[in-house]
């Protein structure tokens, strides 16, 4: 894997996105080092010429399941992959180019109600120092996650406590479900109507519109620069 090609400059600085992530996700056997990689790469975070990760989940009833379990949240996994690569001093932003809740082993209205659960998950995740910041925020996140209930985290934990996600796409916005039927998110293309999890991927960012991450729709024509906009409901 070439690193020069996952190096994306940003602004005007010289610092880099780096993803390393996908198919060396965490979700893959649990190895938060990515097959070792972010052992080599730890002095390129250390130094500030890369800002950030690309994590992905595709969360699924059977396989990556949201409920029961919190080694399947981003927050979680971000965490583990910091601490197992040395970069827990390291602040570092959270990429996101894909993630959903699968149609499988479950209804249409099933995953969008998941879908929603996913969408906190991934965009509530923090940068902080190790046992107290991210273990308030996973508390706090359980009446989501788990329906329980949660303490409140002190003054001293939410001054710590700042936001890592930069960027944050759910998959697949512009499949249809004719073609697509277990992470699409459309019904029909033109013109364009959401199926039930991309009406709640539409709410989310009506709801969030103004905050500073980018929580936004990924297309494999935009890897090209033949980018294409749609207009939600």
């Amino acid at each position: 894997m070439g690193v020069r090609e996952g190096c994306q400059q940003i602004g005007a600085s010289s610092k880099c996105v780096v993803n390393p992530g996908g198919f060396m996700n965490a979700k893959s056997g649990g190895n938060y080092t990515m097959l070792g990689l972010c052992h080599g790469l730890a002095d390129a975070w250390k130094s500030g010429l890369f800002n950030g990760i690309d994590m992905h989940t595709e969360f699924d009833v059977e396989y990556e399941p949201l409920y029961g379990t919190r080694t399947n949240s981003m927050q979680f996994r971000f965490d583990q992959m910091r601490e197992r690569c040395g970069l827990e001093q390291v602040p570092m932003e959270l990429y996101t180019t894909e993630f959903g809740f699968k149609v499988r082993d479950t209804t249409r209205l099933g995953a969008a109600k998941s879908l929603l659960t996913a969408i906190v998950d991934q965009w509530t995740v923090v940068n902080a120092h190790p046992g107290t910041c991210s273990d308030a925020q996973s508390e706090l996140a359980r009446p989501v996650l788990d329906s329980v209930s949660a303490p409140v985290a002190t003054s001293n934990q939410t001054s710590i406590c700042t936001s890592s996600v930069r960027m944050s796409m759910p998959w697949n916005v512009f499949h249809n479900e004719s073609s697509d039927p277990m992470f699409a998110m459309a019904v029909s293309d033109s013109p364009y109507v959401p199926s039930p999890k991309g009406s709640v991927f539409w709410r989310a960012l009506n709801l969030t519109e103004g905050f500073p991450a980018t929580f936004g729709i990924e297309n494999e024509a935009w890897a090209n620069g033949q980018g294409e906009s749609i207009t939600g409901p």
